[in-house]
């Protein structure tokens, strides 16, 4: 296991201990529905992000795929994507949106890590 070269954990939300992170630094990544370091932290996850991102009239939101360490959502950012929040939406289907481009946006930087593009 330690020919690791990447591991992805894809909206895991337990806070993995600090000796794992500390193994493998640089090789944990994780994405969050927000664009870091706003809105990260603890308790925020799920459709707490987007209910705070619109209590505080954020003109966008996002995601942020980012490497893990033992902060929580504290680690390096990678990659973000954002848009313009639509207040016509519900904080639930907000964060749909923010799901639908996380899809898309993880892989791409899977292949661009795999490339050493970052």
């Amino acid at each position: 296991m330690d020919e690791v070269n990447l591991i992805v954990l894809g909206g895991f939300m337990p806070i993995v201990p600090a000796w794992f992170c500390k193994k493998w630094t640089n090789k944990i990544i994780n994405i969050h529905p927000s664009l870091l370091p706003a809105y990260g932290g603890k308790g925020m996850y799920g459709v707490h992000v987007q209910e705070a991102v619109m209590a505080a009239k954020e003109k966008y939101a996002g995601c942020t795929v980012h490497y893990v360490n033992e902060g929580i959502d504290s680690g390096e950012i990678i990659e973000q994507w954002k848009i313009m929040v639509d207040y016509s939406l519900t904080p639930w289907e907000l964060g749909g949106e923010i799901y639908n481009r996380g899809i898309e946006m993880l892989p791409m930087v899977i292949g661009n890590l795999a490339k050493k593009k970052y």
